[in-house]
């Protein structure tokens, strides 16, 4: 009886961790081909917050990478949001999602970034580091989620 009850606790504690996570901005699985990466970028709300704006910072292999192109994807489209992209510094690509509405971002893919090879990299590991944050409609930040913020495509 006591198992029983001990795992129907623990079951309770991670539905509740689940559903009390922050939003998370993170990079998908990335696809790699001989000239580029292409790298979905995924937001997951946590239905409460009404994340209404997006940020992330992308370090990259400058290297290696040229600076990204990026397309607006369906889920920031579907809010009313238009996407900025800048370079503020070598090996570093700045994304934000913003709209003149207060329209919460839905979960799914935000964009899409395409980075071009600047020479052949052939058996190289390429590591990706982000940092994201957020906003509501009102203007507050939201805290984010940041674990996992390393992507390696090899």
């Amino acid at each position: 009886m006591f198992k029983r009850v001990l795992f129907f606790a623990m079951v309770l504690v991670m539905i509740s961790a689940v559903a009390n996570a922050a939003p998370r901005l993170a990079l998908g699985s990335a696809t790699e081909s001989s000239d580029s990466v292409v790298i979905p970028l995924i937001f997951i709300s946590d239905k409460s917050s009404g994340v209404a704006a997006l940020g992330i910072d992308i370090s990259y292999a400058a290297d290696a990478l040229e600076v990204p192109s990026v397309e607006i994807g369906p889920s920031a489209s579907a809010a009313g949001k238009n996407i900025s992209l800048s370079n503020p510094s070598t090996g570093i690509a700045s994304l934000g999602f913003f709209g003149f509405n207060t329209t919460a971002i839905g979960d799914g893919v935000v964009a899409v970034l395409t980075f071009r090879k600047k020479m052949a990299v052939i058996n190289e590991k390429l590591n990706f580091g982000y940092s994201s944050y957020g906003a509501n409609s009102e203007g507050d930040d939201v805290v984010m989620d940041k674990s996992d913020t390393i992507l390696t495509v090899e």
